[in-house]
């Protein structure tokens, strides 16, 4: 699992550019980007996917992410096979808010405690994350094959992918 630095994460060409070299000096090596590669905000995929896709052994994880853009991106770009739903958020994803972008941002959104106009309890933010991911599938019409291995197939494979591999 690997939490990408730098400001703009897979957006920095400096995390492309390590990222591209550990892959060809360790070629064994399988890096899972947390957090849709750190896209917590899309404008930080929008141009990176499209180098990212093609470097082997990067898989992601979708854990916190509330933009659907960036789950959109991701799920039309990527390889599905490549994609993992991430729940492990424990800090983040029980916390009840939203993570919120704007500009080249993002920040937690706890919500508010009383509006007269409408419902304004907060959610978890796993449950956000889930609603963001569904409506991209939803867009791109996904299968429930493809939605099966998001959820599911992808980690099952990865993890008996690892049985008898030299761990560090």
């Amino acid at each position: 699992m690997l939490h990408l630095s730098m400001p703009t994460g897979a957006d920095s060409p400096q995390n492309i550019a390590d990222l591209q070299y550990l892959t060809k000096k360790y070629p064994n090596i399988k890096w899972i980007l947390a957090h849709c590669a750190r896209a917590f905000n899309s404008i930080f995929l929008e141009k990176a996917i499209h180098k990212l896709k093609h470097i082997p052994n990067i898989y992601y994880d979708t854990s916190a992410v509330n933009d659907m853009y960036t789950h959109y991106l991701l799920l039309k770009h990527e390889s599905l096979d490549r994609i993992m739903f991430g729940s492990d958020n424990v800090a983040a994803g029980c916390d009840r808010g939203k993570y919120i972008t704007y500009a080249r941002a993002w920040q937690f959104y706890p919500g508010v405690e009383q509006l007269e106009h409408c419902e304004c309890r907060a959610t978890l933010v796993v449950y956000e994350q889930l609603l963001q991911q569904k409506r991209a599938a939803d867009i791109l019409e996904l299968s429930n094959d493809a939605i099966n291995k998001i959820f599911w197939k992808n980690a099952e494979s990865f993890i008996n992918n690892l049985k008898g591999t030299k761990r560090v």
